[in-house]
């Protein structure tokens, strides 16, 4: 399957290859700073450097804990591409994906 870049992405499901680098990394505690991690955010750069805001919801978290790491490429498929909430806005970036 041939990778896509950022740029091409489009609202709603994606059933493409992704190949992109973790920039930043931050796990969402619910409550207390001890307590169980909920969510995983991510800045995800692409091979041409365009930016996005990306979350591992927290169904898939725990399988993604160990895994995900700042400075490391990755391959993402079956994405889930929503347009960014200018709540959230970590990257400059007009979409957001959840892998």
């Amino acid at each position: 399957m041939a990778s896509i870049t950022l740029a091409d992405l489009c609202c709603g499901r994606q059933n493409q290859m992704l190949c992109v680098r973790v920039s930043r990394l931050t796990h969402f505690r619910s409550g207390l700073e001890s307590g169980p991690i909920k969510l995983i955010h991510m800045v995800i750069i692409d091979v041409q450097g365009n930016c996005s805001y990306a979350v591992v919801p927290t169904s898939f978290a725990g399988a993604y804990l160990h895994i995900l790491q700042e400075g490391i490429i990755y391959k993402l498929g079956y994405l889930m591409v929503w347009p960014l909430l200018n709540i959230l806005n970590p990257a400059a970036a007009p979409r957001m994906s959840l892998s």
